[in-house]
Parts: structure tokens; C-alpha cells; sequence
């Protein structure tokens, strides 16, 4: 998405508190220093940021977006998925719970590491900075760790040498479904028989700090196979938990999913 709503809502903060400082520290104090009635004082000053919306606006607002910006940043932050490559575990419309401290507590913005938690496992599905254009979030499965040799070659995946074990299941809609397990994280996947893109074929070696991550909808999703392995730095959370499916906001919201967790996705009917 264009609009990077951490980078708004990280200005938004900083604008307000910026105002706000300023009243109590200058226009404030000011007054209060050179008026002997602090009480009447206070009434001319509270009078007198009402009738300015910015000062008014700053004292409202910042308390309230200090605290969302906390939360947003080292808690849960909500994500929609915007395509469908992670068909059929998420929906387009999908909207999920990401949870930001799963893995570590970083700065916004600049996303300096300030606390180290845990590392993504084999099969976690993460949410993620592109490594290019960073303003973009992207949602895929982590396939290979640190260290791993992966390689992706006649739609097959093969970690260190060991192909993947995939179980043809049912179809859906038309595509070829598969079945997998990735450590203790079992899964489904997708593969359209009609189509064979060679530049999604290859074989990378993973750096220190970064994972590789695919969609599940492996022909219809740019990821690791096109732009390469993933920096931990990039790395925003976890996906969680499915709040609701709203594909437009000309349908209706469903909440058939709601509450389920990700990881539970592939053992539903």
C-alpha cells in the first residue's frame, strides 16, 4: 500500500507532542509566571488554546495517539491481506491480528532492534517490510532459516537437499492442492498445473539473520524466489488470529473465520 500509516501515525505523534510541549513549557508557564491570580490565569489560558484548533487538537489528541502508537508498535497491529497469494490458508480480505512482539521489540520507522525475544520458526507465517520498497507490507510462510541451502525446482521445495514431502489432497477451485509439514507446522498449499514460471526456479543460500518465505499460493505470489531472502530487521510480527473477512466495503463483513488462529487454518474442514 502508497500510504505508510506507521510513518502517519509516528508524525501525527511527534506534530501534537511537539504543540503540546510548547503550551506547557512557554505559553503556559509564561502566563502563569506573570499573572499573581493563578486561577484566572488558568481560565485565560485554557480559553485561549480553545480558541486555537491546533493547540486545542494537540492536547486532545496525543495522549490517544501515544498510547495507539505503543500499542501498534510493540503489541498487535491489525493487517488486511491485500492479494491472494496465501490462498488457501488466508482469503483476500482477510482481517488478521499481527502480533509485533513476538519475535522482538523494535523502534517505528527506523526498526532498530531495542529487545531480542524469540527467532521465526519453519512454517510461521510472518508479516514483513518488502526489502526494496519498504513503504509495501508483505504476508508469506517462512520455509528456510538461517544457514539453510533452499532449493525450488519443478514446483517442488527442497531444503538442504531433502524435498518436502506433499500430499495431494482435495482440489480448490480448480487448483492442484497439497499438503505439508514444515517442523511441527502442518499446511496447505497450491500449485495451478497450467502454468511454469522458470524464474521462480533456483537456489539460494540463506545469510546469517534472514529467513526465506513463500506464498502458499506458489504460482501466483511474489516472494522470496523473486526478491530473496528476508532480513530480520524487516520482519514486523507474527500472523496471529483472523478478526473478520471483508473483502470490500461494498459486502458485508464475515465472520465465519473469526478467532481462529492461523496455525489452525489447515486442520479445518
Amino acid at each position: 500500500m502508497g500510504l505508510n500509516l506507521t510513518l502517519l501515525l509516528y508524525t501525527s505523534t511527534v506534530v501534537t507532542g511537539i504543540t503540546t510541549l510548547i503550551y506547557f513549557l512557554f505559553i503556559r508557564k509564561s502566563a502563569t509566571a506573570s499573572n499573581i491570580n493563578v486561577t484566572l490565569n488558568h481560565n485565560k489560558i485554557t480559553k485561549k488554546a480553545d480558541n486555537h484548533w491546533l493547540v486545542k487538537n494537540s492536547l486532545l489528541l496525543f495522549p490517544v495517539l501515544t498510547a495507539i502508537l505503543l500499542f501498534r508498535t510493540f503489541y498487535l497491529q491489525p493487517f488486511i491481506i491485500p492479494s491472494e497469494s496465501m490462498l488457501p490458508t488466508l482469503e483476500k480480505g482477510d482481517i488478521i491480528v499481527v502480533k509485533k512482539h513476538q519475535y522482538s521489540l523494535r523502534t517505528p520507522i527506523s526498526r532498530h532492534s531495542i529487545l531480542d525475544l524469540t527467532k521465526p520458526k519453519r512454517g510461521e507465517i510472518i508479516v514483513f517490510q518488502h526489502p526494496v520498497k519498504n513503504h509495501i507490507n508483505y504476508i508469506k510462510r517462512v520455509v528456510g532459516l538461517p544457514g539453510d541451502l533452499i532449493q525450488y525446482k519443478n514446483k517442488t521445495l527442497y531444503i538442504n537437499h531433502q524435498a518436502i514431502q506433499k500430499i495431494p489432497i482435495r482440489n480448490y477451485h480448480g487448483l492442484s492442492q497439497f499438503q505439508s509439514n514444515l517442523g511441527d507446522i502442518s499446511y496447505h498449499y497450491l500449485l495451478n498445473d497450467s502454468v511454469h514460471i522458470d524464474d521462480t526456479e533456483g537456489e539460494w543460500t540463506i545469510p546469517e539473520n534472514s529467513y526465506f518465505a513463500l506464498g502458499d499460493n506458489r504460482d501466483n505470489s511474489q516472494d522470496s524466489r523473486l526478491f530473496g531472502p528476508i532480513h530480520e530487521n524487516l520482519i514486523l510480527g507474527r500472523a496471529d488470529t483472523i478478526i473478520v473477512q471483508w473483502p470490500s466495503i461494498f459486502s458485508l463483513p464475515n465472520i465465519e473465520r473469526s478467532g481462529i488462529q492461523t496455525h489452525e487454518l489447515s486442520s479445518l474442514p
